[in-house]
């Protein structure tokens, strides 16, 4: 119906954004099952749309403030936009947890607040049995970290690793790991009213000379403890987050360089995609995007092109950051 009676073209790297382009307005539009969020650039074309929209379906014209479980507010004076989940996250806590028996000073981050309680959460095991399995799920714990993955995902950055590291227990939970689940969301419950605010005046960047309309990439990884290590990172745009991860690499790195190389890979990916919608939405980036990492080994084999003695064994698709860098992407 957007695409043929209206006139919306659909964006051809996410299903769910449509756009529209005239000589008198234009418009950006979101679809999620049976809600929609729209923005035009002139209040005629919007009560244009809503006329055509109308005499199709049956809907309710509401102000954007929550979509998606998500509250929106905005400043037109400072020119941002903030993006919080303080509503879903206390549904979540007060649905397993109690307020009472949780302080804020013992939630300063999401692994406590002593080096003993961050170890004890790194070095988690999965249940040896199915009667310890079982008596974590039967106190839920896949419904509490499903409903807390929701957040990380949507929201939330500084979830992204404490959720990831505890769902990989979701198939053998032990009543430990349903401790430390619930202290992370008795950390997102204090710290409930945290928000992505976007727009206002431009922050400064890490790098020189950036290109402040191009989404940034960050990327990291670990080395050294474990046999996979982690990697991840998020890609900034207008002064907050649009996209994030945290995630095992996916080869045995054998050198620090080859797990950084990994991530800054894998984080491209997420920059491409972000640089994509975004020209999807009519947005003019005017450059490549900065690729922001700590190391310098990994820069290195980034751009230079040719392979060396350390490098002949990288996979291609170890590579794919560097294609971008030659493709003048990144």
């Amino acid at each position: 119906m957007l695409v043929n009676d209206i006139g919306f073209k659909r964006s051809t790297h996410d299903p769910n954004l449509y756009t529209f382009a005239s000589d008198k307005w234009n418009a950006r539009l979101i679809v999620w099952v049976d809600d929609i969020a729209i923005a035009f650039d002139d209040p005629t074309g919007y009560e244009w749309f809503k006329s055509l929209l109308k005499v199709r379906i049956n809907f309710t014209d509401e102000p954007l403030t929550r979509f998606i479980k998500i509250d929106i507010t905005r400043d037109r004076k400072a020119r941002t936009i903030s993006l919080c989940q303080s509503t879903y996250i206390e549904k979540v806590f007060k649905r397993h947890l109690d307020v009472a028996t949780t302080k804020s000073w013992k939630h300063k981050t999401p692994y406590g607040t002593s080096r003993d309680e961050a170890t004890r959460f790194m070095q988690l095991k999965p249940a040896e049995s199915d009667v310890a399995k079982r008596a974590a799920l039967d106190k839920g714990y896949l419904q509490l970290i499903g409903g807390i993955l929701f957040v990380a995902v949507m929201t939330r950055p500084d979830l992204a690793y404490p959720t990831s590291h505890l769902a990989k227990f979701m198939s053998a939970p032990t009543l430990e790991a349903l401790t430390l689940l619930e202290n992370v969301v008795a950390y997102a419950y204090h710290t409930r009213n945290l928000k992505l605010t976007y727009g206002g005046e431009a922050q400064l960047s890490v790098t020189d000379g950036i290109n402040l309309n191009a989404p940034e990439i960050h990327s990291d990884a670990s080395w050294g403890s474990e046999v996979k290590p982690m990697m991840g990172g998020f890609v900034r745009w207008r002064n907050a987050a649009v996209s994030w991860k945290s995630t095992k690499c996916k080869m045995v790195a054998d050198s620090s360089c080859k797990s950084e190389v990994e991530g800054a890979s894998a984080m491209t990916k997420e920059g491409v995609f972000a640089r994509h919608v975004l020209i999807d939405m009519g947005i003019k980036l005017g450059g490549p995007s900065s690729l922001i990492t700590d190391s310098q080994s990994g820069r290195d084999t980034i751009i230079n092109t040719g392979v060396t003695k350390n490098t002949i064994h990288y996979e291609m698709r170890l590579q794919y950051a560097r294609h971008q860098y030659l493709h003048n992407v990144i």
